[in-house]
């Protein structure tokens, strides 16, 4: 799942830069929120993602693994690692 809030117009040649973090972790499944900034750092476009761990195996969602988490938790301090 994604979705996308355009707040400001861009267009070529603009550069724009992308702030993503995990913003939201459950079980099998995580929250990215992500911030589109243009040169003067003015947000152009906010945005968020749902990723699904999947096991390819079963064709089920499958358990976020525990160093994963660990690894969130150590780059991104915010987020809690229950």
């Amino acid at each position: 799942e994604a979705a996308v809030w355009i707040q400001v117009q861009v267009r070529y040649p603009d550069t724009i830069k992308v702030y993503s973090r995990v913003s939201n972790m459950g079980r099998a499944s995580m929250e990215l929120s992500h911030v589109l900034l243009n040169q003067q750092r003015t947000t152009v476009a906010q945005a968020s993602s749902t990723m699904v761990f999947f096991d390819t195996e079963t064709q089920r969602p499958s358990l976020i693994p525990d160093e994963f988490r660990a690894k969130i938790a150590a780059f991104d301090g915010l987020l809690s690692t229950k």
